[in-house]
């Protein structure tokens, strides 16, 4: 994570992917809050990171969630997924890396899931793209740190925005149950790497059934 003491925001730019609203919105107010010029790209708008102004922070958080059982989940809705929130951060990245790297300094922050951590029933289209994410930002730390980039990774629980909203409407029932369980389980799964998962599992599996069986 970015320290503050390290952070000087009135001398910063900040671009922030899918800011248009939810998540990114908040993040875009609160930079500019602290005093860092800002600039907000939503989907169809990439071309503006052609034309911004030196970066010094770059936060990807576009992304989207569509919940189903993976029999019922059309193709293209996992390859909508997987463009969106795994390669838009790709994009994004490779957008901004090469200023940052060439100047010593920068901050880069991908935002991943807990569904990209652990396996939640319901999220087979969402969940992959996730852990790329995570994956991209261990990737990325060795290849940029080095030169004075850092890139830190968030995992945000479920967050009251319009995107959620609309994901709450197709979820099927045990994808619902185990969300409820999963939030307060960010912070151990983020901390353990992942480890914790096979400790998790028996809990999520009886989650799932008694939705299965209350249904």
């Amino acid at each position: 994570m970015v320290k503050r003491s390290r952070f000087d925001w009135q001398r910063s730019h900040v671009i922030v992917t899918g800011g248009s609203q939810g998540i990114g919105a908040a993040v875009a107010r609160a930079a500019r809050a602290r005093g860092a010029a800002v600039s907000v790209i939503a989907r169809g708008e990439e071309q503006l990171l052609a034309t911004a102004e030196p970066i010094g922070a770059a936060w990807a958080c576009a992304g989207t969630a569509l919940p189903g059982r993976f029999l019922d989940v059309p193709i293209d809705e996992f390859e909508s997924q997987m463009r969106l929130n795994y390669l838009g951060a790709v994009h994004a990245a490779r957008a901004v890396l090469p200023g940052m790297v060439s100047r010593g300094r920068g901050h880069l922050v991908l935002t991943s899931s807990t569904a990209g951590v652990v396996g939640v029933v319901g999220y087979s289209g969402y969940g992959p793209t996730k852990a790329a994410v995570h994956q991209l930002a261990h990737c990325l730390r060795y290849e940029v740190e080095p030169a004075g980039v850092t890139v830190a990774v968030l995992y945000p629980p479920d967050t009251d925005t319009p995107g959620f909203a609309a994901e709450n409407t197709r979820k099927p029932p045990e994808t619902a149950a185990v969300s409820g369980a999963i939030d307060p389980l960010t912070r151990v799964l983020v901390r353990a790497g992942g480890i914790a998962e096979p400790i998790l599992r028996p809990i999520l599996a009886r989650t799932i059934r008694r939705a299965r069986e209350s249904g």
